[in-house]
């Protein structure tokens, strides 16, 4: 089930945009991203390794 407030529609409304397919998605996990954003605070090579795995997963 979709939001009526998320981004895509509080923006076509902004704009006035009366007509959008709204692909966005309701189920995202943040999870990894968190991850991300603890080791990229502790060190820019984690960050690098960790996007590098999220990448080649995201592939699969």
């Amino acid at each position: 089930m979709r939001s009526f407030g998320n981004y895509p529609k509080l923006l076509a409304a902004t704009l006035r945009v009366y007509q959008f397919t709204d692909v966005s998605c309701g189920g995202a996990d943040t999870t990894k991203g968190k991850e991300l954003a603890r080791q990229a605070a502790a060190s820019p090579k984690a960050l690098e390794a960790s996007t590098d795995r999220l990448r080649t997963s995201a592939q699969r």
